[in-house]
């Protein structure tokens, strides 16, 4: 399935030019560019290009890459290289679902390397994107937001008693504006009782559901809605298509816009890339 593929992120590529790539990679290069209108780049790290070095196409405005194409020594039973792309569409039955070969097709003939590139190279989709960077990041970072303030009342609470009758006796005392002869306890509780009412609002500030939001080139919008309570997008049944945005998640991409990549803004949302968000509906 495609969720499993681990997709390249444009930010972690260089773009380069087609001379600079191996001779027997030009035409592919070529054809895939022109039919696709998307730049070709390598990976960071990879920078010292080689014949057997895996080229990415992307587009500059889409965070993660469309695929990559390479010549290199694949097949275990030949020490013969041969041309592959890797690509999400891709599903080769022949391995196992966590094989980087099951999203893989092979050809030692470049004319049937460039008609692989067609048939499965696609721009990322924003439901792709949304599994992607849920999975491999913020479900974790939007759960953690959600739990962290319970987790901040019960250690609150822990550090007075673990009895629950004291505990709701000196609620309701501090509430009620009673002295404590002891200034230690009386901060104690009123940071324990501060720490319940913030865990409380933000609970019903906080939505069960999430988008990823694409802003395009032109102001136009593209993205999904799904539960936040999910592990992948693509296997959210209720998931959905966003095409239009309301004026708060506008507002939250607004604040997020001001914020660096990768910024996590509790009740807000998540700024993945220069133009793709991840917010609370």
């Amino acid at each position: 399935m495609a969720y499993l593929y681990n997709y390249v992120q444009t930010k972690e590529l260089t773009e380069v030019d087609r001379q600079a790539v191996a001779p027997c990679m030009v035409p592919i290069v070529d054809s895939v560019v022109r039919t696709f209108r998307c730049k070709v780049g390598v990976h960071n790290l990879d920078l010292m290009i080689t014949p057997e070095t895996p080229l990415h196409f992307f587009y500059d405005d889409c965070p993660l890459g469309m695929g990559t194409v390479g010549f290199d020594e694949i097949r275990k039973k030949s020490s013969e290289p041969v041309f592959y792309v890797l690509a999400p569409t891709i599903t080769n039955e022949r391995y196992a679902e966590c094989s980087t070969q099951y999203h893989m097709a092979t050809s030692a003939k470049p004319l049937v390397a460039i008609q692989n590139t067609k048939r499965y190279l696609r721009r990322p989709n924003a439901f792709n994107c949304a599994d992607y960077f849920w999975r491999k990041k913020e479900q974790r970072v939007f759960d953690t937001a959600k739990h962290s303030p319970k987790y901040n009342v019960k250690v609150k609470a822990d550090n007075i008693s673990k009895n629950d009758e004291v505990l709701r006796e000196l609620e309701i005392m501090h509430r009620a504006g009673h002295t404590f002869q002891s200034l230690a306890l009386a901060q104690d509780v009123r940071e324990w009782v501060e720490a319940k009412d913030e865990e409380s609002y933000s609970a019903l500030q906080r939505s069960s559901r999430a988008a990823y939001i694409y802003v395009k080139p032109d102001g136009s919008v593209d993205g999904c809605t799904f539960d936040a309570h999910i592990y992948s997008v693509l296997e959210d049944n209720s998931a959905e298509p966003l095409h239009e945005i309301s004026e708060e998640m506008r507002g939250r991409v607004a604040a997020l816009s001001m914020c660096e990549d990768g910024c996590h803004v509790d009740l807000v949302g998540t700024r993945i890339a220069n133009n793709c968000f991840f917010v609370y509906v």
